[in-house]
C-alpha cells in the first residue's frame, strides 16, 4: 500500500488523497465490522451457553416432575388399596349388621310370642288362684236371722 501511495503521490496527488480516504473508510469499516463480528460471536457464544444451561435446568425439572409424579402415583395406589380394604371391611360389617338385624327381629318375634304365652299363663294362674281361694275360703257365716220382737226384750 505504501508503494502505491508513493507512486500516486508523485504522479497524481488528488488520486493519492482519494486513496487515503478510501483507506480510512475501509479501515473504519474493518474496525466496525470486526467489532460487530466479535460482538456477535460473543453474543452467540453466551446465548448458546445460556440456552444449554436452560435446557439442563428444564431437563432436571422434568426429571424432578417425573419423580414427584411417580411418588404421587405410588401414594395414590397405596391409598386406593387402603380404600379398597376399608370398603371390603365396611361390606363385611354391613353383612354382619344385616345378620344381627335378622337375629334381633327373630329374637323380638320370639320374645313377643313368649310374652303372649306368659300373659296367657299369668291369666290362667290368676284364674286358678281365684278358684283356689274360693275353694279354700271358709264358708261365709250364715246371714243373721231376724229376731222376733217378743224375744228382743231387755
Amino acid at each position: 500500500m505504501e508503494k502505491l501511495h508513493e507512486w500516486c503521490l508523485c504522479r497524481h496527488p488528488k488520486l493519492a488523497r482519494a486513496l487515503r480516504m478510501v483507506y480510512a473508510v475501509v479501515l473504519v469499516a474493518a474496525i466496525f465490522g470486526g467489532g460487530y463480528s466479535l460482538g456477535s460471536l460473543l453474543t452467540w457464544k453466551s446465548a448458546a451457553a445460556a440456552l444449554a444451561e436452560q435446557a439442563e435446568v428444564n431437563r432436571q425439572q422434568r426429571e424432578d416432575y417425573r419423580e414427584a409424579l411417580a411418588a404421587v402415583s405410588a401414594a395414590v395406589g397405596r391409598a386406593a388399596g387402603t380404600a379398597e380394604q376399608a370398603a371390603d371391611r365396611v361390606g363385611q360389617a354391613a353383612e354382619a349388621a344385616e345378620g344381627a338385624i335378622k337375629a334381633a327381629k327373630g329374637a323380638a318375634t320370639r320374645a313377643g310370642t313368649a310374652a303372649t304365652k306368659a300373659s296367657a299363663a299369668a291369666k290362667s294362674a290368676s284364674t286358678a288362684a281365684q278358684k283356689v281361694e274360693e275353694v279354700l275360703a271358709p264358708p261365709a257365716p250364715p246371714a243373721p236371722r231376724r229376731v222376733p220382737d217378743w224375744l228382743n226384750t231387755p
